[in-house]
């Protein structure tokens, strides 16, 4: 059985959507004929934790962990210090004034610790793997990110062992990543980070990536192979899966919402048409699950037709999620709008596929994910300046709805974590032959 090296910063009990792609596919990779190894850090300063995570980990799989130091811990800490709570993402990206001390902090994570404050763990890891690597006979290693910082700990075993097969799996953009304007990076660290993600991308035998877009850019970028293997959803999670047909009109929006996923152009749709009396606004729940930014909250707030019928929820666990997909009538999908949305393919797609319940997707109509959603018969993306059509397609389950009508995808098995791992496997069979 062919050994095989993960590189991964993000392991359960570690949540969110980073966690989910090497955590599936790695339950079926000794199907065929690959033994995954993970290596992750012990201590890491993640902020989403979802222990129902720790059931997938198969028990047979080893799992390396090693100390990290990490600048954004200590970021944390400052904030807990003067008594404040620590900013997350969403609170990152927004538009709106931040403490003098938070701009500065966030300044620092766009200009100097690059490309993430985990490159700290990249020297202290590459002593210890080297010699790991050389003691367990490892032909194969897989760095993925974000943390783009993982793939420095591939370029330095590939260094130092040029016969290494090397495959470098990008889950998001690197020097492309539509946050960078967020964090202030200027012209010098935005060189540096081209320049790393070229060596990365050259030097390795394998560039893998989540869309057709990004593969795509990678190539462009200076990969001299790139192969697509998407996201997926697993289907032990949809075994006991079965739709449910609700009292109310239920929408509802699993994972963050920031000011680049941007839900309003969906909201209007709703108020205009409990305005013009096309749907009853009673019938109406509408949710949000996870971190949601004030801006949606105000907006909403000053709206009294959508404050009745719209509700926040934190984050729920893994383990809950596909109740909440298949007791939805509408499952809505926000993507990013920049420059690179036409890439946006959200984990949380697949998963909204697998569950059989209608998607109604706010992004560029021309992308991927409209592709997919497009040949699999799961829903629509809908731009977000197309209110008329967003209007026509909620009105029209909102009859079948009344009707009592129970709407179904047909799901997506060739998206399942199983179908990909295999493809995967295969890749890493081939090998430099690629």
């Amino acid at each position: 059985m062919k050994k095989v090296l993960i590189i991964t910063y993000y392991w359960p009990p570690s949540g969110g959507g980073g966690v989910q792609r090497w955590l599936k596919m790695s339950a079926y990779m000794k199907e065929f004929d690959c033994e995954p190894i993970i290596y992750t850090p012990e201590n890491p300063a993640f902020n989403v934790k979802d222990p129902s995570l720790m059931k997938d980990v198969m028990p047979d799989i080893r799992v390396i962990k090693k100390p990290i130091f990490e600048p954004i811990d200590v970021f944390f800490k400052a904030f807990k210090l003067v008594g404040k709570k620590a900013p997350e993402q969403k609170d990152l990206l927004s538009t709106r004034n931040n403490s003098l001390f938070q701009r500065g902090s966030t300044w620092l994570r766009g200009n100097v610790f690059l490309p993430d404050p985990r490159v700290t763990w990249v020297r202290p890891s590459y002593r210890f793997l080297k010699k790991f690597i050389a003691e367990e006979n490892i032909e194969t290693i897989i760095t993925t990110g974000p943390p783009h910082s993982m793939h420095l700990i591939g370029l330095k075993l590939k260094k130092h062992n040029p016969k290494i097969n090397w495959i470098v799996d990008f889950r998001d953009p690197w020097s492309e990543w539509d946050l960078w304007d967020s964090l202030k990076t200027g012209p010098r660290a935005r060189k540096k980070n081209v320049r790393m993600e070229y060596e990365v991308l050259t030097k390795s035998d394998l560039a893998v990536s989540i869309s057709k877009y990004h593969v795509d850019r990678l190539l462009a970028l200076g990969a001299p192979k790139c192969e697509l293997i998407p996201n997926g959803f697993d289907p032990r999670d949809f075994q006991n899966a079965k739709r449910e047909l609700t009292d109310k009109f239920v929408i509802r929006h699993l994972g963050s919402i920031d000011e680049l996923r941007d839900p309003r152009p969906f909201m209007n749709a709703i108020s205009q048409l409990i305005s013009e009396k096309k749907i009853i606004g009673t019938d109406l729940q509408i949710e949000f699950i996870g971190p949601v930014n004030d801006i949606l909250k105000d907006h909403i707030a000053s709206h009294n037709e959508l404050s009745a019928i719209t509700s926040f929820h934190p984050a729920v666990p893994h383990s809950a999620v596909v109740k909440l997909y298949t007791t939805s009538t509408l499952l809505l999908l926000i993507l990013a709008h920049t420059e690179i949305a036409a890439g946006n393919t959200p984990g949380k797609m697949y998963e909204y596929m697998a569950s059989g319940t209608p998607i109604l997707g706010i992004g560029p109509e021309a992308g991927d994910a409209a592709e997919i959603i497009s040949n699999t018969k799961s829903g629509h993306i809908i731009d977000r300046a197309h209110i008329d059509q967003m209007k026509s397609m909620i009105q029209e389950h909102y009859t079948s709805w009344k009707n009592k009508e129970l709407r179904t995808t047909p799901g997506a098995p060739e998206f399942s974590r199983k179908a990909l791992t295999k493809r995967m496997c295969e890749l890493l069979a081939v090998g430099r032959k690629l």
